[in-house]
């Protein structure tokens, strides 16, 4: 089943809350509105996301669009995806409502050409806050808006989160993953942890995710995304995480991401001979360019893979694939409002 097409976040990736601390619902945190020179007190401002545009050809199509209420929280946010040709192959709309610390979020999807009979047009989600304004769980719905479908939880420290548990109530299947963040409050790596149970006796499966920032820029593009639509997307497939929110939880600009999965099939349950291990890694490098404000302009993405395969029963089976990059230019705008 499929949530939402993240086309270009791939695995991810896959999908930001503010750097740091900050707990604000909408991107990176106020600036100063400047000097008043009258003896009044600045109005703080605050930078939102409001749309990404992605270049297909020669045309720079609509790719994320951002809707604001009047209290600069996020109310709608729409997803569209193109073929080569720039032409919409599908379009998702989020609608979002707010009761105490729910935030109800409604998907809808819509493609031109329904090639999943069993995909789920209609999603509900709700995204549970704590006392300090942190998301704390987010639980899925099934087609009848009251089963449970997945449900996730996230253990926040020190302003970040620290550890995503995932559960599939339907299949009474779940996974977890652990981040460890360096002192700079940049995220290192993801531990991705299964239940025993859901891997053969006779196999290991490791999975991780590893950042690289350049710590001479001290903004993350992935931190400006709206936060709440980060909570969103982030996990919406049955399998893995996206990891888009620990991806905008991180301090200064993300150059570089590897996701590596790696299985080892074994002689028995012992594991006393190994005979066979695959391994696949997933390289996302981006590029920016900044506006003379700070904002990044123009964000490139590169998306590459490795595959490798070694049987030591038979080598005729080893190989190795590996692809070329996949370049995806964004390009963001921003629009600055008083804080409110």
């Amino acid at each position: 089943m499929k949530f939402i097409k993240t086309t270009l976040w791939a695995l991810c990736v896959c999908l930001f809350v503010a750097c740091g601390d900050d707990d604000d619902n909408n991107g990176n945190g106020g600036k100063n509105g400047g000097n008043n020179g009258g003896g009044e007190t600045p109005t703080e401002k605050v930078t939102l996301m409001t749309e990404i545009n992605i270049l297909i050809g020669d045309k720079k199509l609509p790719y994320r669009v951002f809707t604001y209420d009047d209290n600069n929280q996020l109310s709608k946010a729409v997803e569209n995806g193109y073929n080569s040709n720039g032409e919409l192959d599908y379009s998702a709309t989020t609608t979002l409502t707010r009761n105490g610390n729910t935030v109800t979020a409604i998907m809808q999807y819509d493609e031109s050409e329904d090639d999943d009979e069993d995909a789920q047009s209609r999603i509900k989600m709700e995204l549970i806050y704590d006392d300090k304004n942190n998301i704390i769980e987010k639980i899925v719905y099934a087609s009848d808006d009251k089963t449970k479908k997945f449900v996730f939880t996230y253990t926040w420290a020190d302003g970040k989160v620290i550890r995503i548990d995932k559960q599939l109530l339907l299949e009474d299947d779940s996974e977890s993953a652990e981040v460890e963040f360096d002192a700079a409050g940049n995220a290192k790596l993801i531990t991705i942890s299964r239940l025993p149970e859901d891997i053969p006796s006779d196999n290991t499966h490791n999975s991780s995710f590893s950042f690289f920032v350049n710590t001479s820029k001290k903004t993350n593009f992935f931190s400006l995304w709206p936060k709440e639509y980060v909570f969103i997307v982030d996990g919406d497939g049955e399998e893995d995480f996206d990891y888009q929110v620990i991806e905008s939880q991180c301090v200064n600009e993300i150059s570089k991401e590897i996701f590596k999965s790696e299985y080892k099939n074994y002689n028995n349950s012992s594991k006393e001979i190994l005979l066979s291990e695959y391994s696949t890694e997933l390289f996302y490098e981006t590029t920016y360019k900044y506006d003379d404000g700070g904002l990044p302009s123009e964000v490139i993405r590169a998306y590459s893979s490795r595959h490798i395969t070694i049987d030591y029963e038979n080598s005729d089976h080893d190989s190795e694939t590996n692809h070329e990059p996949y370049f995806a230019k964004l390009y963001p705008v921003f629009v600055e409002k008083d804080k409110k």
